[in-house]
């Protein structure tokens, strides 16, 4: 069984490397780690200037992904750039079901890894 979030992302981006049983019926992945397997790593420095639209967030403990949709170039507070992260939620935590964006700092607590 695989994860909505990673599912729609594959979507999203048209990856396909599921393997045997981690796949759709169209081929996309459906497991977080089958979808960053092979991928980059970007350094999540203090500024986040090397974080792109269109990299994979995975949160830290590598059960749930997402996608950055936008980079609000203008500082907050202490010089970071407001990143705004796209995923499929199952969560009752008040973002609810289905496809939501939620701050990066505010939703994910700044931690996690991006992919490219």
């Amino acid at each position: 069984m695989g994860t909505g979030c990673a599912h729609w992302v594959a979507h999203e981006r048209q990856i396909r490397n599921g393997g045997k049983d981690g796949e759709c019926l169209l081929g996309y992945t459906l497991r977080v780690e089958d979808l960053i397997a092979g991928l980059s790593t970007r350094s999540l420095n203090h500024a986040r200037s090397n974080i792109s639209v269109g990299d994979i967030y995975v949160t830290a403990n590598g059960k749930h992904c997402g996608l950055v949709v936008e980079i609000d170039e203008s500082r907050e507070p202490g010089g970071k750039r407001k990143i705004t992260i796209r995923h499929d939620s199952s969560s009752s935590s008040g973002s609810g079901p289905g496809v939501v964006e939620n701050d990066f700092d505010e939703h994910f607590q700044g931690t996690g890894q991006f992919k490219w």
